[in-house]
This record gives structure tokens, sequence and C-alpha cells, in this order.
């Protein structure tokens, strides 16, 4: 292992590279949202599907009619 007070510019970019990956990690989880938001944004999305499946189903049913 290196002697970092010997290298502070080792220190240094090791640091910086720590830094980079964190924020990276940070921006990763933050894209995604929180665990609640996911839950509602999927719960609103079905309910908008099954809302547009019964338009269509009402639609083909007075077709047919």
């Amino acid at each position: 292992m290196l002697d970092f007070d010997a290298f502070p510019a080792a220190r240094r970019a090791l640091c910086a590279l720590a830094a980079r990956d964190h924020a990276q990690a940070r921006q990763q989880r933050n894209a995604r949202g929180s665990k609640r938001m996911r839950r509602h944004a999927r719960a609103s999305h079905l309910s908008k599907l099954a809302a547009s499946t019964e338009s269509r189903s009402r639609d083909l049913r007075s077709q047919v009619r």
C-alpha cells in the first residue's frame, strides 16, 4: 500500500475518484425515484391501462350490437 502522506497527489486522485463514484451512484438512485414514488407511478399506470382497455371493450361491444 502507498504511504499517502508521502504522496499527497495520489491521495487527492483517489479522493476525486471516490467522490465521482459516489456522485454517480447518488444520481442513479435519484433517477429511479424513491420507492414510494415508483409504486405510485406503477399504480397510476395500471389504472390508466385498465380504464383504456375498459373503454375499448365498451366500444367493441357497442359495434357488435
